[in-house]
C-alpha cells in the first residue's frame, strides 16, 4: 500500500504540471508588456509555453503566460488539496513558475533532486520509493522526460512504461504574439488528438514559423550529443501525452523501429533475418490487415507500422542474408538480391515484388518519426467512400521536427558511405525515386514523388503474328503525393538488348488516345482524366506485331520492360517513375 499511496502522489504531482488535473485554464495570451524582450526565457517546448529553466540551484517549471492566467494557475493550485505545488508569479521576468526540483550537489538532504553529471532527475531521492527521470542538457537543448513516461505509466506503474520517450526543450526566446492560447484540457482536440485550434493558428504564423525553425537549427546542431537514452523524442510532452495508446504502443519503445527510407513512413526490419519484413505507416488496424484493395499491402498491426513478414506471407521455407545476398526460397526455387548492410545503413537492390534491377534503395536504422503535429502520413489510407487519401508531404517536409529527423538520417547515411556497394551506383532514398526543387543544390531537401504498380499479368490469350494482340494487364498499387493526369503520363514498351541497349522502342496511346503502335484500355476505373489507386490497364497492339508468336516478348537474348514516365519532361530526361520487367507469351 506504501508504494502505491507514493506512485499516486508523484502521478498527481506530474499530472497537475501537464494540465491534467483540475478546471481548464484559457485565454493565456502571450502579450507581454514589453513586446519585443531580449534574451533567452528558458528550455521550452514547441507550445511556445511550456518548459523548464534553472534559477540558480533550482530546476523550475514554468509557463510563459500573462499574469492573470497565472494568477488562476495558482488560484486553482491552492484548491487542489491532493498535490504540494506552489506556484508563483515572477513579475521581474513576466514568467509563471513552480519549483520542479533541486541541484542535489547543494541540497543533499531533499528528495526532490537533480543531478546533471548523472543525467537524472530524482522524486522521493533515498527512499524506497524512488522514481528517477533522465536528463541532460548541452548547449541549447535539454533532452528530459519530464512526466516521467520512460519509467512508469499514468497509474504509477512501470508495465505500462515507454522505454527511450523524452521531450526536447531548447532555450528559446519569449515568443510575443496575440492570444488566447488555450491551455489544460482543453489544449487537444479529443476527436483529431491534435492542438487545438489556437494552438494551430499560432504554428500557422510566420513569426512562430521562424521562431521554432531557428530553435530546430539549434536542435539539429546539438543531434551528435544526443543521450542514447532518447530514442523516441517528441517536441511537446503535453502534445504526447494526449495522443490515443494502443495495445500495442510499448512496440514503438524500441531504440529504432527499422530500417527506414527518408520518407519515415517506409522501411524494412531484418532481425532476425528470417523474419525480414516490410514496414510502412498504416492508418489503423484495418487497412493493415485488410485485403479490401489487394493483399500486397496487408499485414500484421503494431500500433501504428503495418508489418509483413515476407517468410510467413508467402510461405517461404527460407530467408538468408549470405555474402552480400539477401536470398528466399520457397518450394521450387531460389531467388536473390543484393543486399548491403553497413552498422545503421542498407542499401537493397531491385524491387522485392519483381524488377527494376537497376533500381538501388538506401534505408537507415532510425527511431519512429514524431511529427511536431498531426498530419496523416499513411501510405494506407481510404476515407469512407473507399477513395484514397494521400500523405500530407508538404506537411512532413515543413516540419521542423522532420528537418531533425531528416539531418541524423543523411548524417548516417554520410559516415557510411566509404561502405557503399558498387553496384550501387544511383542511391534512391525514397521508396521509389526523389527528385529535387534545386539542381546541383545539395542541402535541399528531396521531395517525394512516386507511383508503384503490381506486377503484370501476362493476357490469357497466346500472342499471334497478328498486329492486335492482347498483351498484358497492370494495376496502380501506390502514388504518392501526386496526380497522374492521362494527359502527360506516358507509357512505353522498351526491347533491350544483354548490354542494357535499346532495340525497340514502343510509345502506347493513353485511354481515348490514338496514333501509336502499342494502346492501352482502361479494364477498371471510372473513365475520368486521372490514372488513379486500383485502376486497371490492359495494354495491346494497335497495328505493329510487338511480340509474336515465334519471338514472343520473353527470351534469353533480350529484354522486356514497360517504363513509365510522369510527363514528357521526365521521359526526355530518362527520369522513369516506374519500371516493370515483363514476360509476354
Amino acid at each position: 500500500m506504501r508504494t502505491k499511496s507514493v506512485a499516486l502522489t508523484l502521478v498527481l504531482l506530474l499530472s497537475y504540471f501537464s494540465g491534467c488535473l483540475g478546471e481548464n485554464i484559457v485565454d493565456i495570451e502571450e502579450n507581454p508588456t514589453d513586446p519585443n524582450p531580449i534574451g533567452f526565457v528558458g528550455f521550452t517546448d514547441n507550445s511556445s509555453v511550456e518548459g523548464f529553466r534553472f534559477n540558480g540551484t533550482t530546476l523550475e517549471k514554468i509557463w510563459i503566460i500573462t499574469e492573470a492566467a497565472c494568477d488562476a494557475m495558482i488560484a486553482q493550485s491552492n484548491a487542489n488539496t491532493d498535490a504540494d505545488i506552489n506556484i508563483h508569479w515572477d513579475s521581474i521576468t513576466g514568467i509563471c513558475f513552480t519549483p520542479y526540483s533541486f541541484e542535489e550537489e547543494t541540497h543533499p538532504n531533499l528528495q526532490n533532486v537533480y543531478n546533471l553529471t548523472a543525467e537524472e532527475v530524482c522524486f522521493f531521492k533515498g527512499l524506497a520509493q524512488e522514481y528517477c527521470f533522465p536528463i541532460k542538457v548541452s548547449g541549447r537543448v535539454m533532452w528530459f522526460d519530464a512526466y516521467g513516461s520512460s519509467v512508469m505509466s499514468s497509474d504509477g506503474m512501470a508495465s505500462g512504461a515507454s522505454p527511450g520517450h523524452c521531450g526536447i526543450y531548447i532555450q528559446s526566446e519569449r515568443l510575443t504574439l496575440p492570444g488566447p492560447i488555450v491551455l489544460g484540457n482543453n489544449a487537444m482536440n479529443a476527436t483529431s488528438s491534435t492542438w487545438n485550434e489556437s494552438i494551430l493558428n499560432l504554428m500557422e504564423e510566420q513569426k512562430y514559423i521562424d521562431w521554432d525553425a531557428e530553435r530546430m537549427n539549434t536542435y539539429s546542431q546539438e543531434s551528435a550529443n544526443a543521450p542514447s537514452w532518447c530514442t523516441q523524442p517528441v517536441y511537446s510532452e503535453l502534445w504526447w501525452m494526449m495522443q490515443p495508446q494502443n495495445d500495442n504502443s510499448n512496440n514503438l519503445g524500441s531504440q529504432y523501429i527499422g530500417f527506414l527510407d527518408n520518407s519515415t513512413a517506409y522501411g524494412w526490419r531484418i532481425s532476425p533475418i528470417e523474419n525480414f519484413s516490410r514496414i510502412y505507416i498504416a492508418q489503423n488496424e484495418n487497412n493493415c490487415t485488410s485485403t479490401q484493395h489487394g493483399d500486397d499491402w496487408n499485414g500484421t498491426w503494431e500500433g501504428l507500422f503495418c508489418v509483413k513478414n515476407l517468410r510467413t506471407s508467402y510461405s517461404l521455407s527460407q530467408v538468408t542474408h549470405q555474402n552480400g545476398e539477401l536470398c528466399f526460397e520457397d518450394a521450387s526455387d531460389t531467388w536473390c538480391h543484393n543486399m548491403t548492410v553497413s552498422n545503421r545503413v542498407m542499401w537493397l537492390q531491385g524491387d522485392l515484388w519483381g524488377g527494376q534491377d537497376e533500381r538501388c534503395t538506401v534505408t537507415v536504422q532510425m527511431p519512429t518519426f514524431i511529427p511536431s503535429f498531426t498530419y496523416n502520413l499513411s501510405l494506407n489510407s481510404y476515407d469512407d467512400d473507399g477513395e484514397y487519401i494521400y500523405p500530407d508531404w508538404d506537411d512532413l517536409l515543413a516540419d521542423p521536427a522532420y528537418t531533425a529527423w531528416n539531418n541524423e538520417w543523411m548524417a548516417t547515411y554520410n559516415s557510411e558511405l566509404s561502405s557503399a556497394p558498387s553496384w550501387c551506383t544511383e542511391p534512391s532514398f525514397g521508396l521509389d525515386q526523389f527528385t529535387e526543387d534545386n539542381e546541383g543544390d545539395d542541402s535541399a531537401v528531396p521531395v517525394l514523388a512516386m507511383f508503384q504498380f503490381n506486377n503484370t499479368v501476362d493476357h490469357a490469350d497466346v500472342v499471334t503474328p497478328d498486329s492486335n494482340d492482347n498483351l498484358f494487364s497492370i494495376n496502380l498499387s501506390l502514388v504518392r503525393g501526386m496526380e497522374l493526369d492521362w494527359n502527360e503520363i506516358i507509357f512505353t514498351i522498351v526491347e533491350e538488348d544483354s548490354n542494357g541497349n535499346i532495340i525497340n522502342e514502343y510509345i502506347c496511346s493513353n485511354p481515348g488516345q490514338t496514333g501509336n503502335v502499342c494502346s492501352i484500355e482502361e479494364t477498371l476505373g471510372n473513365g475520368d482524366n486521372l490514372l488513379e489507386l486500383g485502376e486497371e490497364l490492359l495494354f495491346k497492339e494497335n497495328g505493329t506485331d510487338i511480340c509474336t508468336d515465334t519471338n514472343a516478348c520473353y527470351d534469353d537474348e533480350s529484354e522486356y520492360k514497360l517504363m513509365v514516365y510522369r510527363s514528357l519532361t521526365d521521359k526526355n530526361d530518362n527520369q522513369p517513375g516506374a519500371i516493370k520487367y515483363l514476360s509476354i507469351q
